[in-house]
C-alpha cells in the first residue's frame, strides 16, 4: 500500500511485525491521553476502564510507568492480566460498582462512554481529568464535567511521526509490552472485525496476509 513517508518509523528489534502492527494507535491513545493531556505523574492516583482492552492495557503499563497509583475495571475471568500489567486494584465492573468503590481519583480513562463515563465524573477530585476516547453523548457529559469542576477532554487520536517515536521509544525499553490475543488471516477479516464489535476482546488482535 501507499503510505506517506513522515507517517513511517524503523520496527524496534525487540518486538515482532505483528507486535509493530498492534501497537500505534493503542500505543498513541494512551501515551496522549497520560501523558499529553494528564501530565500524569508520581503519587497520582489514575482510574482506568476496560483495563484488559487495547487501549486500557498499555495505559496501565505506561501509568505504573510513571509510577501512579492505579486502579483497572474489567470482568473477573481478565483479573489477573490486568493486575499482571501493573495494576494495583482491580475492580470487576461485571459484579461491583466502582463509583462506590473508588473517590478521589485524579485523572481517568474512558474507553468506554456513556453510563461509566457520567458515573467516572464523581469519582474525580474537583480540577482532576477525565479523558474521554468515545465521542457519542459527549456534549452532555461536558455539562456534567463543568457543574462538577471536572475537567473532561474527548481524545480522537490520528497519529503523527513523532507520536509513534515516542510510543517505539517505550516499546524498546519494554515499558510497554503489547498483547495480542488473536491473529486472523486476511481472508477471515470479517471475523476479525465480530471479534472487536463484541467488546470482549483481551488486549489486540492482527489481520495478517
Amino acid at each position: 500500500m501507499t503510505v506517506k513517508r513522515e507517517m513511517i518509523i524503523h520496527r524496534p528489534d525487540n518486538i515482532s511485525y505483528q507486535e509493530a502492527a498492534a501497537s500505534p494507535i493503542a500505543g498513541i491513545t494512551a501515551w496522549k491521553a497520560l501523558v499529553g493531556l494528564g501530565n500524569v505523574k508520581k503519587g497520582d492516583k489514575v482510574l482506568i476502564h476496560a483495563g484488559a482492552g487495547g487501549v486500557g492495557h498499555m495505559a496501565i503499563q505506561l501509568a505504573k510507568h510513571l509510577d501512579a497509583t492505579v486502579i483497572a475495571t474489567s470482568s473477573a475471568k481478565n483479573r489477573d492480566f490486568v493486575l499482571s500489567l501493573g495494576a494495583d486494584q482491580h475492580i470487576d465492573y461485571t459484579a461491583e460498582k466502582f463509583y462506590e468503590l473508588v473517590k478521589d481519583v485524579d485523572f481517568v480513562l474512558d474507553p468506554v462512554g456513556g453510563e461509566t463515563r457520567q458515573r467516572s465524573l464523581d469519582v474525580v477530585r474537583k480540577n482532576g481529568l477525565i479523558v474521554s476516547i468515545v465521542p457519542p453523548n459527549f456534549e452532555a457529559a461536558q455539562e456534567k464535567a463543568r457543574k462538577k469542576g471536572v475537567n473532561l477532554s474527548l481524545l480522537l487520536v490520528k497519529g503523527s511521526k513523532e507520536e509513534m517515536e515516542a510510543v517505539a521509544a517505550l516499546l524498546l525499553k519494554g515499558v510497554f509490552k503489547v498483547f495480542i490475543s488473536g491473529v486472523y488471516p486476511f481472508s477471515k477479516m470479517a471475523d476479525a472485525h465480530l471479534q472487536i464489535e463484541s467488546k470482549r476482546t483481551v488486549g489486540k488482535i492482527v489481520v495478517a496476509l
